[in-house]
């Protein structure tokens, strides 16, 4: 997805002011008006890269508060009606969606709109992007018509500026194709991936990292259409092109391996699917090391997979790992921690540990509250889990409390007919039920009660809301 728009660097405010010079004298004045333009400008981009860096830090309260320093710089010294400003308005949106405030997201996205659409024109490729970032958030909300129609519009821009051979139009074919993938439309969504994979193999060449990415593209549809042969055909075609463009030992290759790994897993072939996410871990350990971020991943993966085979010891050895890197590397205080925590949580449940599935998640949840805030999406997928572990227990007075909170997280960041927003409202109901059950159902809640660990888990595990705990 593409993201922000190119900044530049005049200073629209300042220069102009040399149209009322008429001698040296001023000119030597402008001049040093200039410069401290200049400088001004430059102090707003250094206020960008730390809030960049407290981003990648997991730190968005800090990040916020130097965007909008540098937004403050950027208005003053080139006017609200700057493609710099709506630069910086895209940043603050994206930051505000990575935050899960989604609406205000979309409010600095507009904004951006406004003033690219009127400076630049409506047929401009900033303006393109910015229907893009637009049609990004409406994705994530779930409301696919309108991510399609923002989608459609920065296509229709792309197209016609650009034309239907640019590398920038392909990536829009590629979103459009992404967005019908998460809709369930996999035949309109390979439409695109090809249109995509047309263009890209004729402009950039077959053997190029970008025309590898979308052959990984049309593999994961593959996949998700239950076609095998096929998924292992492209995910081989990018396998190809990256040991030869990028070399094996190249994290994207390691990518690949993991995808493959991933498929493998899908087929239930487990033992195939160790060997792929360990020649992609062998990769990252050699190549990034072992305290890298996206080394943890894979360990996650690794974890993940024992998972799903039955092993959880071997599974919870995988997931210490990643902890112990994310912890060193990110904090205990970072998003991807807290992430770890649910994953923990999540196997100690399936072992019918409760005591600490309820130690790791409330860890996720003090995390995510601290630097995510008590209202994210994401802090009310943990509210979500630990109400359903109680669930699990019978015990509805404390599992009440915590999908309670869930659901109104949801309803007011995701909307009423988001599948976390239903999900978690059926999960209130049986709750509510459990509470004080109809006298039919007082018997099954007595044998509820009396199930194995596992089973009851099994039982209930429509309602659980699961942390994404295996990435590409």
């Amino acid at each position: 997805m593409e993201k922000s728009n190119k900044k530049t660097n005049s200073c629209v405010s300042c220069s102009s002011l040399s149209d009322t010079v008429d001698n040296v004298s001023k000119a030597e004045e402008v001049d040093d008006l200039n410069t401290i333009c200049n400088v001004t400008i430059a102090a707003a981009k250094r206020y960008g890269s730390i809030a960049s860096a407290y981003q990648d830090m997991g730190d968005y309260n800090m990040a916020v508060e130097y965007h909008l320093k540098a937004l403050a710089v950027i208005e003053k010294v080139l006017g609200k009606d700057h493609p710099d400003t709506a630069t910086t308005y895209n940043d603050i949106a994206w930051l505000y969606k990575s935050m899960g405030e989604f609406y205000k997201a979309l409010d600095y996205f507009n904004k951006a709109l406004d003033i690219v659409k009127r400076v630049l024109s409506d047929d401009h490729p900033n303006t393109a992007t910015t229907y893009n970032n637009i049609a990004s958030l409406y994705q994530d909300l779930g409301e696919f018509d309108k991510a399609l129609d923002y989608n459609l519009k920065a296509l229709a821009v792309k197209e016609k500026v650009l034309g239907k051979d640019h590398p920038n139009t392909a990536a829009t074919y590629n979103n459009i194709a992404s967005l019908y993938q998460a809709m369930g439309e996999f035949d309109k969504a390979l439409d695109y991936y090809l249109k995509a994979l047309t263009v890209i193999e004729k402009v950039l060449g077959k053997d190029h990292p970008n025309t590898a990415t979308t052959y990984n593209n049309i593999a994961s549809l593959f996949q998700d259409m239950g076609e095998f042969d096929k998924a292992f055909e492209y995910n081989l075609k990018a396998l190809a092109v990256r040991e030869k463009v990028l070399g094996k030992d190249h994290p994207s290759t390691a990518t690949t391996y993991n995808n493959i790994a991933s498929l493998y897993q899908a087929m239930g072939e487990f033992d195939k699917a160790l060997e792929y996410m360990k020649k992609g871990l062998a990769i990252s350990e050699k190549v990034l090391g072992k305290d890298h971020p996206d080394t943890a991943t894979t360990y996650n993966n690794i974890a993940s997979l024992y998972y799903a085979m039955g092993e959880f010891d071997m599974s919870l050895d995988y997931n210490l790992k990643a902890l112990a890197v994310s912890e060193k590397v990110l904090g205990k205080d970072h998003p991807n921690t807290a992430a770890t925590y649910n994953n923990i949580a999540s196997l100690y449940q399936a072992m019918g540990d409760f005591d600490k599935a309820l130690e790791y998640n409330l860890k996720a949840l003090a995390v995510k509250e601290k630097v995510l805030g008590k209202e994210h999406p994401d802090t009310a997928t943990t509210y979500n889990n630990i109400g359903i572990l109680y669930l699990e227990r019978g015990k509805a007075d404390e599992a009440l409390g915590y999908l309670r909170s869930a659901l109104i997280i949801f309803e007011a960041k995701l909307g009423q007919e988001h599948p976390h927003t239903v999900g978690t409202r059926r999960a209130v109901e049986a709750a509510e039920m459990l509470q004080q059950p109809p006298p039919e159902l007082r018997e099954l809640f007595m044998q509820l009660q009396k199930m194995p660990e596992e089973q009851r888990a099994e039982l209930l595990a429509s309602l659980q809301e699961d942390e994404p705990d295996s990435e590409d």
